[in-house]
């Protein structure tokens, strides 16, 4: 039988641990930038580094995520006496949602207030692109650029979309096996017809 975790503690918990995982992933936003500052003011030799580091973080970053989401979710259950699926689950969407607010909202400082000016040079470089192809007319050109000046909003809710769906989906994975299945408790032997 499960035990009672009333919401106010999984919600404490839960909202810790997204911070720290957010937190953790934010970092790489500011590693990242390293990496293309790197690559820039170097050769075709350091650009292949930056790529290399680049793909290297991404790796780091992927897998660290799972492993501190299931680390989370252990050490929740290991606390709480009982805790079954569902209860995991759950914290693991409060870790999700938590830290996808946390990870975009870094995102969108990094945008609007530590490099805005990075991110005006994408934009303006995205939109001389799109002048470039044919077909594409003035009214256009304006609807993409009034769009892009719309991009800090754009961009921090389709991540903190994105982030919350791969936490979710990640809680739901590592949560089947959180807490681990008891084969020998009583409830699960079968009856005998």
């Amino acid at each position: 039988m499960a035990a009672k975790i009333d919401s106010r503690t999984m919600w404490n918990e839960g909202a810790g641990y997204g911070m720290i995982l957010g937190l953790a992933t934010g970092v790489f936003i500011f590693l990242n930038m390293g990496t293309a500052a790197l690559a820039e003011n170097g050769g075709a030799g350091l650009k292949m580094l930056a790529v290399a580091l680049n793909a290297g973080l991404w790796l780091v970053k992927f897998l660290g995520c799972l492993w501190l989401m299931r680390f989370f979710m252990l050490k929740f259950a290991a606390g709480h006496r009982g805790v079954d699926n569902r209860q995991s689950f759950r914290l693991g969407l409060i870790v999700a949602l938590t830290s996808a607010v946390v990870y975009s909202g870094i995102k969108l400082l990094n945008i609007c207030v530590i490099s805005p000016d990075a991110v005006e040079e994408a934009v303006k470089v995205a939109v001389d692109s799109v002048r470039s192809m044919p077909g594409v007319s003035d009214s256009d050109i304006i609807s993409i650029e009034r769009s892009m000046g719309m991009y800090p909003q754009i961009d921090f809710f389709s991540n903190l979309i994105y982030c919350f769906i791969y936490g979710a989906i990640v809680a739901k994975i590592f949560s089947a096996g959180i807490p681990p299945r008891d084969i020998f408790a009583e409830d699960n032997i079968e009856p005998e017809q």
